[in-house]
């Protein structure tokens, strides 16, 4: 080794960087493919919960979204419907009152 030419130090040399580069390179490779699994795996996810959100016109299945907005508009409804029986009622009720003190 010690009367190695230059030319026979850089091709131990080249050899032993093309072994780290492979290697390298194998290891961006893997690391690569374990990302792009990784993102699959999440856009799956995301489909999934899009797919219950969305209403689908194909099968006329209503989504989430959809279903809590007409829920909403309902509650609205059902909201007015009883503060006005309540007002009714209470009219209902003084009028009522009102009669009986008028006549005992």
């Amino acid at each position: 080794m010690a009367n190695d030419t230059n030319k026979d130090i850089l091709q131990r040399l080249e050899a032993k960087t093309d072994g780290i580069a492979k290697i390298q390179a194998a290891m961006q490779l893997e690391f690569a493919l374990k990302i792009s699994a990784l993102e699959n795996k999440q856009d799956m996810k995301f489909m999934t919960i899009e797919k219950y959100l969305k209403s689908d016109p194909d099968t006329k299945q209503e989504g989430a979204i959809e279903k809590l907005d007409r829920m909403e508009k309902i509650i609205d409804k059902l909201k007015i419907r009883v503060v006005a029986l309540s007002v009714s009622g209470g009219a209902l009720f003084v009028a009522f009152k009102w009669m009986v003190t008028k006549i005992f």
